[in-house]
């Protein structure tokens, strides 16, 4: 992606904007999570499925209210960005709880400005849906003290617990649990 716009002028990062998805948008979405999400440490043993993203993102933007997602443009319309989230009702309450699964930016238009908008837009969605925990992970495996302080600074985030994955070492119940090694 270059960052030269059509009339030859460099793009300032700031001049990017955060908007809702589209339809339209669902290819690109579903190409980006196809190659970037089996990079993540926190989805190690699941198979994406193009199948699944797109039902995800066509009954998306029917549920404004369980799931969303923003895309970080450039001024063409050009997604380099962007961040997907849930909201669910607990199973002990009626109480709702978001939280994000995936937040991307193409590493040239990745800035703190850039970061800050994707994060304030989950979150901006998460307060609308009228959540009671709002969560936000960083387990992409990037820098994650510089992440975790990202999100105790601008966000207003604490941590709260460490996250554990059962690892089984006993081949039949890899296989049971359909893991991949």
């Amino acid at each position: 992606m270059s960052s030269l716009s059509q009339t030859g002028k460099r793009i300032s990062r700031q001049a990017l904007r955060v908007r809702k998805y589209t339809e339209a948008d669902i290819p690109t979405i579903r190409g980006k999570v196809m190659v970037e999400v089996p990079k993540l440490p926190h989805y190690v043993g699941i198979k994406v499925n193009a199948a699944r993203i797109d039902q995800l993102l066509h009954s998306g933007l029917e549920s404004e209210d369980q799931f969303m997602a923003r895309m970080l443009v450039l001024p063409d319309d050009t997604i380099v960005g962007g961040v997907c989230g849930y909201c669910v009702t607990q199973l002990l309450s009626y109480d709702k709880m978001t939280g994000d699964i995936f937040l991307f930016i193409d590493p040239e238009w990745r800035s703190l400005p850039n970061v800050l908008k994707l994060m304030l837009a989950y979150r901006d969605w998460a307060i609308a849906t009228g959540a009671t925990i709002i969560s936000a992970t960083q387990t992409g495996g990037f820098k994650q003290d510089t992440l975790g302080r990202l999100l105790e600074r601008y966000g207003e985030y604490e941590p709260v617990g460490t996250i554990y994955y059962y690892k089984p070492k006993n081949p039949e119940i890899i296989q049971m649990m359909g893991a991949r090694q």
